[in-house]
């Protein structure tokens, strides 16, 4: 019989080589051992092959983020089958929501693709702000059309607000200015 604690367990010695100087080498033996295994976990759980291998490369991408992190206390490949095992129920809900998604956009699809109606003048308020100094025009972007409170285009454009709320105010007058000239009031 022999004893399952990590002391005699190589693969756990080598996960603990993993966290000192020489851990790639470490870790490449166990790839090696391990990704045949960890591959199989996922095929025998349903998984295509090609996921199953994107899968597998996950597992082995958190394994070396947690290297040193790693404290035996089990055999170690019960640790790396948690891990395993995390991936694939990530992966999962992953699926879930995307088909959730796509069920969602499905069934409001005519809304979702219907093109909403463009307000008056939209071409001539379009042309009036590209005409407007960066300055100007980057503060009522933000501002406007992405609709971000003043204090988020404070930070964005690395200004003050009051700064911010001064270009708006001096983009708003430009535009009013430059509309009227085609014959447009707002």
């Amino acid at each position: 019989m022999t004893d399952p604690s990590p002391q005699f367990d190589p693969a756990a010695a080598l996960m603990e080589r993993c966290a000192r100087e020489d851990g790639e080498e470490a870790f490449s033996e166990l790839v090696g051992k391990f990704s045949a295994p960890v591959l199989n976990f996922f095929v025998r759980a349903g998984v295509g092959i090609n996921d199953a291998s994107d899968l597998t490369q996950e597992v082995f991408i958190r394994l070396w983020k947690r290297r040193k992190g790693y404290t035996p206390g089990a055999k170690f490949s019960t640790y790396l089958f948690t891990i395993a095992r995390s991936v694939r129920i990530d992966d999962l809900r992953r699926k879930d929501s995307r088909r959730r998604t796509e069920k969602t956009w499905l069934e409001n699809r005519d809304v979702l693709e219907a093109k909403p109606e463009r307000p008056p003048h939209a071409d001539a308020v379009r042309r009036a702000v590209a005409a407007l100094p960066e300055k100007l025009r980057d503060a009522v972007e933000l501002g406007f059309f992405q609709n971000l409170p003043y204090a988020e285009v404070s930070q964005i454009l690395s200004i003050p607000v009051g700064t911010v709320k001064s270009r708006v105010f001096n983009a708003v007058a430009k535009l009013k200015e430059m509309l009227e000239k085609e014959g447009i009031r707002l």
